[in-house]
């Protein structure tokens, strides 16, 4: 079946900046393990890695649900960055259809332009 409303939404996509994060559980362990004296601060395995990305939650706030998870609660869970491409390839074919139209276009003026031209040219000479 195809997804209601895909081209209308997919335009939504590019309206989504990548962002840079840090694991918000693995932030929140570290903290408490250097809290609870836990964790030594000069610990060298102690490392809160940054990831590059999307973010669930703009993809939820763009309409663009069909690839979002989300938990029992409901709640924006994960991103299901596989699926990202469906919104990419509408976006893409809407971008080959113009480009295919403007070529076709851009055709006809230079025909346009040559017959006018060759008139100029007649009247000139003539």
């Amino acid at each position: 079946d195809a997804i209601p409303d895909i081209e209308e939404k997919a335009k939504n996509v590019l309206a989504i900046e990548p962002k840079r994060w840090n694991d918000k559980q693995r932030c929140e362990c570290l903290a408490d393990g250097l809290t609870n004296g836990t964790v030594d601060e000069l610990d060298a395995d102690v490392k809160v890695e940054t990831y590059h990305g999307f973010i669930a939650d703009d993809f939820h706030d763009a309409g663009l649900t069909e690839v979002v998870q989300y938990d029992e609660n409901g709640e924006v869970d994960a991103l299901n960055y596989d699926r990202i491409s469906i919104y990419h390839n509408v976006v893409l074919k809407e971008h080959e259809d113009k480009l295919t139209q403007q070529a076709a276009e851009i055709e006809a003026l230079k025909q346009q332009v040559a017959t006018l031209t060759e008139l100029v040219e007649g009247m000139v000479k003539g």
